[in-house]
């Protein structure tokens, strides 16, 4: 493997060459996790991905770069439409208030890395690899939106936010390896295809299939003000490493 990559090297430096340039591109990102991660988990990460990368100099394809993405690997959406009694001092029921609401759950990766690319200096298909070193920050958060009619569950009635809150949260490191192709569509565009293979911390976080079983619950005795409902998790957060191999395609521009 080390051969293959100082051979790939050095054939790159003496290579017929153009101009390197800094590239910006953008596209689609997908994270497939891997081994003790996908035993936990198999769900699919998707999401968009933001780069940039910079050569060290006019005539070298050895290029400095930076990687951010986002993506969301599973979210489950559930509407409540209850009937809250309201009871006398004595027990006897006074009135029904309708509760009808939207419960959102998302479970979230935020992944940044700094890459060393070896470049290709062709014109029309450039191949590169590159090693890659940074973080991935885990985070399952549901949010809780009021659909009854006038907000009577909200005091802020441009927004029909009831509660957000963060359930688990895990920032760990991450490192690995990769390669692509950039490939020339017009003057300055290239579509970008990559692969990256990245070895994660041991993270805390919850599946898709623990979160669609979670409750929604009431409490409290004023149901127009602060915080009248809660979730009930009734699951423990899952624990691995989190490797995952990370499929990018979309458009890099020379500038």
């Amino acid at each position: 493997m080390k051969s293959l990559f100082f051979s790939f090297a050095i054939t790159m430096c003496f290579a017929q060459t153009v101009f390197a340039q800094t590239n910006v591109g953008f596209g689609l990102q997908l994270g497939v996790p891997l081994n003790e991660f996908r035993a936990n988990t198999q769900a699919v990460g998707a999401g968009v991905n933001l780069n940039l990368y910079t050569p060290f100099a006019p005539k070298v394809p050895i290029y400095l770069g930076f990687n951010l993405g986002y993506m969301m690997y599973g979210s489950f959406t559930q509407r409540i439409n209850e009937n809250l009694g309201v009871y006398a001092q004595n027990g006897a029921l006074l009135s029904n208030i309708p509760v009808n609401l939207n419960v959102t759950t998302n479970n979230n990766m935020l992944n940044g890395n700094i890459a060393l690319r070896i470049k290709a200096p062709l014109t029309s298909v450039q191949p590169y690899i590159e090693g890659v070193a940074g973080f991935n920050y885990l985070y399952t958060r549901t949010s809780i939106y009021d659909e009854t009619p006038n907000k009577m569950f909200t005091s802020n009635q441009q927004s029909n936010l009831i509660n957000a809150r963060t359930q688990a949260q895990s920032f760990v490191l991450q490192y690995g390896a990769g390669g692509g192709f950039l490939v020339k569509i017009g003057e300055n565009t290239y579509l970008d295809i990559r692969a990256t293979y990245t070895i994660g911390g041991r993270a805390q976080y919850y599946d898709r299939s623990q979160t669609q079983n979670w409750k929604v619950t009431f409490a409290g005795t004023n149901y127009s003000t602060g915080d009248p409902v809660g979730l009930s998790t009734q699951s423990d957060a899952k624990k691995s490493n989190t490797d995952l191999l990370l499929i990018n395609f979309g458009l890099s521009f020379a500038l």
